[in-house]
């Protein structure tokens, strides 16, 4: 009698079950990196200040050599102090 631990499974039961655990591993890769692509989107998009939208972040107002009132000619977006 031959001693292999596979002899319950037929060789297409385990070539099915090993694609199936394939195509399993496959789509948890495109899972994450789908995640990652988000979480990667996120961190650039909270590093960047955000911009006056009063002067779209020239910082220039609206008459020639003026500053903008939004910004006071910073081209970024004031924050609110607590």
């Amino acid at each position: 009698m031959k001693n292999n631990t596979y002899s319950l499974f037929s060789e297409e039961m385990l070539l099915q079950m090993y694609t199936e655990h394939v195509d399993e591993i496959r789509e948890l890769e495109r899972e994450l990196d789908l995640i990652g692509a988000a979480l990667d989107a996120l961190n650039e998009s909270e590093d960047e200040e955000p911009y006056c939208t009063a002067c779209n972040g020239t910082g220039e107002g609206q008459y020639d050599g003026s500053r903008c009132r939004g910004c006071n000619g910073s081209g970024v977006e004031r924050r609110e102090e607590d």
